[in-house]
């Protein structure tokens, strides 16, 4: 359930990540909130979005 897999191309800007934004998940995705703890785990997903201690989603990318 991810908001448009395959999007992303070849040509990917590795500083902004961008163009892997098709990979986030989709609500309702039993992905959301269900990842496990890690700690000390920076804070921020590949997108630089928050991740909330306790509520993890799974996957790279947390939903915002």
């Amino acid at each position: 359930m991810l908001v448009q897999p395959g999007i992303a191309g070849t040509d990917i800007d590795l500083k902004t990540m961008a163009a892997l934004r098709g990979y986030r998940l989709k609500l309702g995705s039993p992905c959301i909130d269900t990842g496990v703890k890690i700690d000390n785990h920076g804070g921020k997903d590949l997108l630089r979005t928050k991740v909330t201690i306790g509520k993890a989603d799974i996957g790279a990318f947390e939903r915002d």
